[in-house]
């Protein structure tokens, strides 16, 4: 017959595998006022059997009641609703660990060493369960448990209790709430860590992206204000100010700008804790309200950062905690992440949108702004004169290098509200919003002059029309255009307007 013994061993294991997960998995918060319920409920079956067995103990009503009270305290307390009541509530089961021990204490005629053993309990359920301090607010209470029990004799044994044990308990309590709120604390930034992460993903603008990434890390960190700076452009050495989270008071604390690679004192690759913001340049302006800073920085695909992360504090500090310096470091590397992820996409959209000879928008670009114009809004042709003899006679390298002028020429006349494109070969179109004929005429009068100081190789003519209501965006294009050819007709190197010219437009 086989043994049956690898079966049981077997089913033996799993039970505690199960046992072991489950306690793993469980929430301390959750376990720890039941486990104390349960030691209450044991304690007292335990006490009500010991009475019935113990000859001496037999017929003891006041022991019997008060194991029965502590049996009956810990089945209500094993069923109550602790994750309702709150923290604070739990503070019932320390106390009336306090009452019994004076009360078992009182009957026992003094407080026995058994009895003593289990005085360090309570303050390990307040040290696993409540905040720093708590500990220290109930050691009054157990010194008058103590005494009661000890019924005032104040004996060797309650003296060295008082003078030993209990300092050392409250010492535990304390060492104990504090490791539990640094754990819950470092849970908590792995939390935001994790929203931090989910949040990122979908930001799709870098003012928001850095907007998020400031309030984030001033709350991993702790910190009074905390800015955070980008690059102006990929591989960029300028870090610009792009968001600010914190008192308004610390806003011009911030520094607006920071370079990269050219501060001795900002590292571009480690987050450094910075004790005396008065030795740092970027910092120094904003060292009478800050008492100590730290910068962590965003990294790029290359040896510059794509930008920095600036906490500020307005209290003395001596170092950063490990848990927050490595949540920030998290958060940098998701941040930086996700900066990249933008600016490549921007690179992208830009591209699409963009002549890749001048730079101005492109043909589409244009097409979009002209189905958006409104009556008022001024279009603007212009043209290159004799363009194909400047490539006849200096070469398409020129050519190119004239088109490139004339285009900087019309974006640095034109207002930023403009649309300045490259309508196709030599021609360039300039959408212009509520700026009317007038308007029109006085961006052409500026590139002419800019234009004219440079002492270029070929001249450029112009044709102005004017958006008017019941006329479509089309139909105005196609005065332009006629005005442009009436300007060319006149002998080139000038500006006409539509209602000027004599030209014939076929309307669509």
């Amino acid at each position: 017959m086989p043994s049956v013994w690898p079966r049981v061993r077997t089913k033996t294991d799993g039970a505690a595998h199960e046992i072991r997960r489950y306690f793993r998995e469980v929430d301390a918060d959750f376990l720890a006022p039941r486990a104390a319920a349960l030691v209450f409920l044991v304690g007292g079956l335990l006490a009500l059997a010991v009475a019935l067995v113990v000859p001496e103990l037999r017929g003891e009503r006041s022991i019997t009641l008060l194991a029965g009270v502590a049996a009956a305290f810990g089945a209500g307390a094993l069923a109550a609703p602790w994750e309702r009541l709150g923290p604070q509530a739990e503070l019932v089961l320390p106390v009336f660990a306090f009452v019994l021990f004076a009360w078992g204490g009182a009957v026992a005629q003094g407080a026995p060493v058994p009895y003593l053993a289990m005085l360090p309990l309570p303050f390990v359920f307040v040290g696993i369960t409540q905040r720093p301090g708590t500990s220290s607010a109930l050691a009054p209470a157990a010194v008058v448990a103590l005494a009661v029990a000890d019924r005032f004799a104040f004996d060797a044994t309650f003296v060295s209790t008082i003078v030993f044990a209990l300092p050392m308990l409250v010492l535990v309590g304390e060492a104990l709430a504090f490791a539990h709120m640094r754990r819950t604390d470092a849970e908590r930034r792995v939390e935001r860590l994790l929203d931090a992460v989910r949040i990122l993903a979908r930001v799709d603008d870098q003012r928001r992206g850095a907007q998020l990434v400031a309030s984030l890390s001033a709350e991993l960190l702790g910190a009074d204000a905390v800015a955070v700076l980008i690059a102006d452009r990929a591989g960029s050495r300028r870090l610009l100010n792009r968001a600010f989270f914190g008192h308004p008071a610390l806003a011009e604390s911030a520094p607006l700008l920071v370079d990269a690679l050219g501060t001795a004192e900002f590292d571009a690759h480690a987050t450094r804790f910075i004790v005396d913001p008065e030795r740092v340049r970027a910092l120094a302006p904003a060292s009478a309200c800050v008492r100590a800073a730290a910068t962590v920085p965003l990294p790029g695909s290359g040896p510059v950062p794509v930008g920095v992360i600036i906490a500020m504090w307005t209290t003395p500090r001596r170092h950063l905690h490990g848990s927050a310096r490595q949540a920030a470091e998290l958060l940098s590397e998701e941040a930086g992440r996700m900066f990249r992820r933008l600016r490549t996409s921007a690179e992208l959209t830009h591209d699409a949108a963009t002549d890749p000879l001048t730079q101005l928008a492109n043909r589409r670009t244009f097409a979009r702004a002209l189905a958006t114009m409104q009556p008022g809004d001024a279009l603007v042709l212009v043209d290159l004169d004799n363009f194909k003899q400047v490539n006849d006679r200096h070469g398409h390298q020129v050519g190119d290098e004239t088109l490139r002028l004339l285009a900087r020429h019309l974006r640095d006349s034109a207002r930023q509200v403009d649309c300045v494109a490259r309508y196709g070969g030599e021609e360039f179109a300039v959408v212009l919003p509520e700026a009317g004929i007038a308007g029109a005429q006085a961006m052409l009068g500026r590139v002419r002059r800019s234009w004219g100081a440079q002492q270029p190789i070929t001249t450029f003519s112009a044709g102005i029309a004017g958006h008017e209501r019941g006329r479509s965006p089309r139909e105005t294009l196609r005065l332009a255009d006629g005005a442009l050819y009436a300007a060319k007709d006149a002998g080139r190197d000038c500006d006409m307007l539509a209602a000027e010219s004599e030209v014939e437009v076929v309307l669509p």
